[in-house]
């Protein structure tokens, strides 16, 4: 009985051994980005041609809040939407003669979505998208909306693919399987060893860092430092020589880069601020009511 013990607790070790491996492994081919040839710490112009929604998988590898505000500010600039001043507060609305069928769908959606379900007479003010969710039948009305426009705008922004494809799941799942024997080993055996109780949490813990960890690929990854530079020069510098049409991108790729009071250093107004922090607490709101 000794003798298959030591056995048992000698695969024990092999299987803590092998996690070990396991992360160094996943660590070094899945979450080691690539030697960069970009080593700028200010970037002063737009690095790459992209959508906001693609932008933001590229930075975070989600779809953020922010996406949305550059999709309204985009609307705008291009005439789609008006953008009118009132007293402390600004108002956007439709331009009826704007040919909606050429928009791509999440821009269609993000239209139908603010001026036509939250606003009235195809308009809406910033204080009133600021003031929506305050109730929970706009709140699940917004969630569900939001979510609707989620699934559109993922699946225009997974068109270029900017990670890697991680391709060891069938090794990870492997290594859990053969863990749960271990575990149910130690317990039908009789040997209640701790190691052997233990070894459920690396093989818990490696099938979350295979999830989590991610790596871009070599264009990617130049290209995410060279928007991360961007953004420090958009944030350090006050003044920009640029012309309107280069205004307009900084404005559109601000909100996604999290850079703040952009607009009052381009036009010397803060109205798409206004609107940023209305669209997240909007967001906010409504997913802590269903939440709830």
């Amino acid at each position: 009985m000794q003798h298959y013990e030591a056995i048992y607790y000698g695969i024990l070790v092999f299987w803590y051994i092998l996690f070990i491996f396991f992360i160094i492994y996943l660590s070094l081919f899945h979450g080691l980005e690539y030697r960069r040839d970009f080593k700028g710490y200010y970037y002063e112009q737009i690095p790459s041609k992209k959508t906001a929604g693609q932008l933001s998988v590229l930075l975070y590898r989600k779809v953020i809040p922010e996406v949305i505000t550059s999709i309204i500010i985009s609307l705008t600039n291009r005439g789609i939407l008006k953008l009118e001043a009132i007293d402390d507060d600004y108002m956007i609305s439709l331009n009826n003669s704007s040919n909606l069928d050429k928009l791509p769908p999440s821009e269609r959606f993000i239209i139908t979505m603010f001026i036509e379900t939250m606003g009235d007479n195809n308009q809406i003010s910033f204080s009133n998208i600021h003031k929506y969710c305050e109730s929970q039948q706009n709140c699940s009305e917004f969630l569900l909306n939001y979510q609707i426009w989620m699934k559109i705008i993922r699946k225009e922004s997974n068109i270029n693919n900017f990670y890697e494809s991680k391709s060891s799941y069938s090794k990870i799942k492997f290594y859990k399987i053969i863990t749960i024997i271990l575990f149910i080993l130690n317990i039908i055996s009789g040997y209640y060893l701790i190691a052997g109780f233990l070894l459920i949490i690396p093989a818990y813990f490696l099938q979350l860092y295979f999830f989590k960890i991610y790596k871009r690929t070599r264009d990617a990854n130049e290209d995410y430092h060279k928007w991360m530079a961007f953004k420090n020069y958009l944030t350090k510098f006050s003044e920009f020589n640029i012309n309107d049409h280069q205004k307009n991108e900084y404005l559109y790729y601000a909100p996604v880069l999290k850079v703040k009071k952009i607009d009052e250093k381009l036009y010397g107004k803060k109205c798409y601020s206004l609107l940023d922090k209305a669209i997240q607490r909007c967001v906010r709101r409504s997913s802590t009511f269903n939440l709830g």
